[in-house]
């Protein structure tokens, strides 16, 4: 079992009206690195860990450093949702993802128009963790459980 800490800041100087009482902020962010094919592995990227998106997803610029000279020559989708045009195409490209000591093969979207550099969805992440997110503890985290493939 991983346990991985979330990605924690404190509020503004006056708290918000609605929450008083709140003296940070908090996400369920965790730090992963990305391989394709036989690149050497990025720098950590901050990764939001989201069971709304159906699948991973990358900013586009994370391509320069796995090699990949050019996103669109990827398997092309638009997407709406989480983009304010709902046209907005995302490029996959079969990817290894590395959380700690875990790695998974998936195939992931790469977009310009992601507004954060990674999203760590249902596809890829969720199949292969057990992800528990909790808030109680001083600061929240993440346990991840691998599943183990038969």
């Amino acid at each position: 079992m991983l346990k991985l800490q979330c990605k924690v800041w404190p509020t503004a100087a006056r708290p918000h009206p609605a929450f008083p009482n709140e003296q940070y902020h908090w996400a369920p962010i965790i730090n992963v690195r990305v391989v394709h094919k036989h690149s050497p592995p990025t720098k950590s990227i901050e990764c939001w860990v989201d069971s709304g998106s159906h699948v991973c997803l990358f900013h586009a610029s994370v391509c320069h450093s796995l090699g990949i000279k050019r996103v669109e020559d990827g398997i092309k989708e638009e997407f709406g949702g989480i983009f304010r045009d709902p046209h907005r195409p995302v490029y996959f490209h079969k990817v290894k993802i590395i959380v700690v000591s875990e790695q998974f093969e998936t195939m992931a979207g790469f977009s310009w128009d992601l507004g954060v550099t990674g999203i760590l969805g249902r596809r890829g992440f969720f199949q292969n963790f057990v992800t528990t997110i909790d808030s109680s503890g001083n600061p929240p985290h993440v346990e991840l459980q691998k599943i183990s493939s038969h």
